[in-house]
């Protein structure tokens, strides 16, 4: 790694652990300004290194940090407004990740949110859809998984359930997070809901897993757990179960490992020190996805070797099922799309839809998206193996 990349993690590290961090006068200032941006801790960067960053770039991150400042206490003002109404409506709810997290930080308020997540029973996510766009939110997304929600530039999200069908998120950690409710308390505030720290934590875990086998994941994610490491709420031998039940714990001693080695974490889930040149590539990895993928330059190539290296069953029948679902997409998958819009609420119209797809595929532009489907099932062995490989070393 680069003397810039070492320096960076040795940043987030003071700032866990509450330490001052020291100048350094042989790096490149505006490429660990990049660094602090596509990993979000723009905050954090800011408190540690301030008092000695380059005046232009100073200047620029102290408005960063008054950003993240603004948005934390905008943010928390908000989530108290529509706790307000799923308590008075009877709605039971609970909070995952950021919103929870954030109070482990030496700063609550650099903790950074994306979005936040609200989960809610599958039956009650009709009537918080009706609450939020009562409070003004515009709806951003709404599939039959999460559903999203912008507001004065914050994204909230419904969730009814923990994990979805999707590539990274295999049945036996779907069903296990479906019982989340069993692992949930009441807090005496209105009807929100804690989610048992063991539980949350086994989740955080699976969370990291699915972005990492998607594009990518960035160190935000592995600062929660190493701060949540340091908490008395977690029975670790809980964790370290529920680990082994999904055949896990490999996956989470390699995260202890790297969090070890980073952030000076114990190891946890009898995790043992790493390689060197897994650590360096592991490294590498998290520094070029940026926070949950989004500067991973392979993202494409990933998602089309995902479609087949995440489904179970031969490789020759899988792509066979690709085929045959990219040609003629399942009722859940089309009712959401715009050009499908007649379907939604009419299933008996889907040999309609196949139909006009069908003839979409072969006639515009030139049967493109048909070869394109073809493509996609038709990726070398050769690449699918390394793609197996590298996740293998992850304990995937």
């Amino acid at each position: 790694m680069t003397k810039e990349k070492d320096y960076f993690i040795q940043i987030l590290s003071d700032h866990l652990h509450g330490r001052e961090t020291a100048r350094r006068s042989d790096v490149d200032w505006n490429a660990l300004a990049e660094l602090a941006r596509i990993h979000q801790v723009n905050g954090i960067f800011f408190q540690q290194c301030g008092a000695f960053l380059p005046a232009p770039l100073a200047e620029a991150f102290e408005g960063r940090h008054a950003t993240e400042l603004f948005y934390y206490y905008n943010r928390i003002t908000l989530f108290e407004t529509i706790v307000g109404v799923l308590s008075a409506r009877g709605i039971p709810f609970y909070t995952v990740k950021g919103l929870d997290l954030a109070q482990f930080y030496p700063v609550p308020a650099l903790r950074t949110m994306g979005d936040c997540d609200i989960v809610v029973r599958p039956k009650d996510k009709r009537k918080a859809h009706e609450i939020m766009q009562e409070l003004g939110f515009r709806v951003y997304l709404k599939e039959d998984k999460d559903w999203m929600y912008f507001k004065d530039r914050m994204e909230f999200e419904i969730h009814d359930h923990l994990l979805y069908d999707e590539p990274g998120n295999d049945r036996e950690s779907r069903d296990l997070t479906d019982t989340a409710w069993e692992h949930a308390t009441p807090t005496g505030e209105g009807t929100r809901y804690a989610l048992d720290w063991n539980f949350h934590c086994l989740f955080l875990l699976l969370h990291l897993k699915k972005h990492l086998i998607h594009s990518g994941v960035g160190f935000r994610q592995f600062m929660d757990i190493a701060l949540l490491a340091r908490q008395d709420c977690v029975d670790w031998d809980v964790v370290r179960e529920m680990l082994i039940r999904l055949d896990l714990l490999k996956f989470g001693q390699t995260c202890f490992g790297l969090l070890h080695r980073w952030f000076q974490t114990p190891l946890l889930l009898d995790a043992e020190p790493l390689s060197e040149s897994f650590a360096d590539e592991a490294a590498e990895k998290i520094f070029a996805s940026g926070i949950f993928g989004f500067q991973e330059e392979r993202q494409e190539e990933i998602r089309r070797m995902n479609a087949i290296t995440q489904k179970r069953g031969p490789r020759w029948w899988v792509r066979v099922r690709n085929v045959i679902g990219g040609v003629f997409p399942s009722y859940r998958n089309m009712r959401f799309s715009r050009t499908y819009a007649f379907l939604d609420g009419k299933p008996w119209l889907l040999p309609a839809a196949w139909i006009y797809r069908f003839y979409r595929i072969v006639r515009y532009p030139m049967g493109e998206h048909g070869k394109s489907i073809l493509r996609d099932a038709w990726i070398p062995d050769e690449q699918l193996d390394e793609r197996e490989r590298e996740l293998a070393r992850w304990g995937l």
